[in-house]
């Protein structure tokens, strides 16, 4: 059973919810091969998926930040600048 916007599920899940509580059973869920996880599930995956291609492809390659050296004075406060010594 097509209840139109397959591709969105914010507007295909509601309206299959509420054929399965007016009657019509499992059958909103079932029609066309369970197709109604295809949109909830994809964009998860596809998240996934581009997240470890960026990291593979790109952040592999970014080098590590340099530590910062932060000189500090006898009482253990950082120095403002070169003419604070």
């Amino acid at each position: 059973m097509n209840v139109g916007y397959p591709i969105n599920p914010a507007r295909d899940l509601g309206p299959r919810i509420f054929m399965l509580f007016i009657g019509y059973g499992s059958q909103a869920f079932t029609y066309h091969d369970y197709y109604f996880w295809i949109p909830v599930i994809a964009p998860l995956v596809g998240a996934v998926l581009a997240a470890w291609t960026y990291h593979l492809f790109i952040g592999c390659h970014i080098p590590d930040p340099k530590p910062v050296v932060v000189s500090m004075d006898e009482a253990k406060q950082p120095l403002r600048s070169a003419n604070d010594v």
